[in-house]
């Protein structure tokens, strides 16, 4: 393809995007007949102009509908629950304010429903129509979504996995681990169509994973587990982050803190969660999301690194 021609080809895909997103899609196409070429068909020919502004523009709108539709469909697919508590107008109304206000910036679908819940949180947080327990259960949904969909091999941690535990030694977790917490209990809704059941107001902190047979499991954690793993999920050392945990939740570590520690890492030992010790050192999330769903406040940039994504997928 000549320059040239990639350059209208940019074009004409800068006018779709216009299209898709435009509260008022007809403006767009009406822009096609004015005598010279504004932001909506910047770097059209006037040839291309007066080709597309030619065409039924009942087929430019048709693609349109489609793109939404696709959106829409792809949320409530991934986000059951919450596009069920939202209903159809709250679904519509999270891809009319997506399309108008931002757009999705990765290439895979799945990372659609990822990238309007993190466009719309804080959103949400701030709109007194939307039920304060929406954005715990879309993390919550999504979380469920990261689970099934990763890994298990221990992505991000060094290939020691598998020697055993020491004080100075970070730990080795499974690929498809994650951390939640919420500030609702919204893991406990049924999982059935149609469902508007409200979760409890109580903050809960999760571990998921998939066991050795691809099953989903989760665990409630005590606020101190779910503090020293947080910080072990991050590659800081054992001792370390124990002794952090402890400090953060007011706790002195007394032996039987110790045991208790214990006993928690070698339950996930045993569930295939904990595979072993590993070097200290800042870890790659397993997913690119993984990290940023753990706090609701932590989902606040909508757009995930490019070079982030690219390790992710290559791996």
């Amino acid at each position: 393809m000549t320059s040239d021609g990639f350059q209208r080809l940019v074009a004409a895909q800068r006018l779709l995007q216009r299209l898709v997103a435009a509260p008022q899609p007809a403006a767009v196409l009406d822009s096609l007949r004015g005598p010279a070429p504004d932001a909506a068909s910047h770097g059209l020919t006037a040839a291309d102009r007066e080709a597309l502004s030619q065409l039924d523009r009942r087929h430019l709108l048709v693609y349109r509908r489609l793109i939404r539709g696709t959106l829409a469909d792809t949320f409530k697919a991934q986000l059951t629950r919450t596009a069920d508590r939202l209903g159809s107008d709250g679904v519509a109304a999270l891809v009319a304010g997506f399309c108008e206000q931002r757009l999705p910036c990765s290439q895979v679908l799945r990372d659609v429903a990822f990238e309007m819940c993190a466009w719309a949180l804080p959103r949400w947080r701030d709109d007194p129509t939307v039920a304060d327990f929406i954005p715990d259960l879309a993390r919550f949904e999504l979380m469920e979504f990261d689970v099934y969909a990763a890994q298990r091999s221990p992505r991000g941690w060094p290939q020691s996995a598998g020697d055993q535990l020491h004080p100075d030694s970070a730990v080795a977790f499974d690929g498809s681990m994650r951390l939640l917490q919420l500030a609702h209990r919204a893991h406990e809704l049924p999982d059935e169509t149609g469902d508007t059941s409200v979760p409890t107001a109580q903050v809960v902190h999760l571990l998921a994973y998939r066991d050795s047979d691809g099953d989903y499991r989760q665990l409630e954690l005590t606020p101190l587990a779910a503090a020293m793993l947080e910080r072990l999920w991050h590659g800081q050392p054992l001792a370390a982050s124990i002794g952090a945990a402890c400090d953060a939740q007011s706790q002195p570590l007394t032996q039987l803190v110790i045991d208790g520690i214990s006993t928690v890492l070698a339950d996930l030992n045993e569930r295939g969660v904990v595979l072993g010790a590993s070097a200290v050192g800042e870890r790659l999330p397993p997913s690119p999301w993984a990290f940023r769903l753990y706090r609701d406040c932590d989902m606040g940039h909508s757009e995930v690194d490019g070079n982030e994504r690219g390790r992710h997928n290559a791996s």
